[in-house]
This record gives structure tokens, sequence and C-alpha cells, in this order.
């Protein structure tokens, strides 16, 4: 499972998706009776060093060649 949610981050996939795509895959966590949650998969990134979606992306100011809401804000001068 943990290969697994690695090649899901290696895709961009958020936590919450990754969560959900292993659940229907069929993984289940041992103190879960609904399948994978989100924060089991936040607890695995974590514990090997992985960064989320989130903290890959925080502090760029363009993602393939189109503004984030930082990056506009400062081409245009003000604050976010």
């Amino acid at each position: 499972m943990v290969e697994r949610i690695f090649a899901l981050v290696a895709e961009d996939h958020t936590g919450a998706k990754i969560a959900r795509s292993l659940t229907e895959e069929g993984f289940r966590a041992a103190r879960s009776k609904k399948g994978i949650p989100k924060n089991f998969v936040r607890d695995v990134r974590r514990e090997r060093g992985i960064s989320s979606l989130y903290e890959t992306h925080k502090g760029v100011e363009k993602l393939e060649s189109k503004w984030t809401v930082l990056g506009l804000a400062r081409e245009l001068g003000g604050e976010r």
C-alpha cells in the first residue's frame, strides 16, 4: 500500500484523492471500518518525508504557465 501511495503522490493527487482511490481499490486500514482515511495517507507521507501537493506548490508563482493567486498578486504589486 505504501508503494501505491508513493505512486499516487508522484501523479500529484491530494491526500483525500489518494485515500479514496486506495479505498476503491480495496485497501483497508487496521483501525478504520471505512477504508483508508486521509489522515492515514498524511501520516505515511510525513513518516517518509514526502511533501503533500499543497506543500510542494506553496510559494509557487506559476503552475504549468498559469498564475497562482500568490504569483498574480506579486505581479500586480498587491498582497494575496
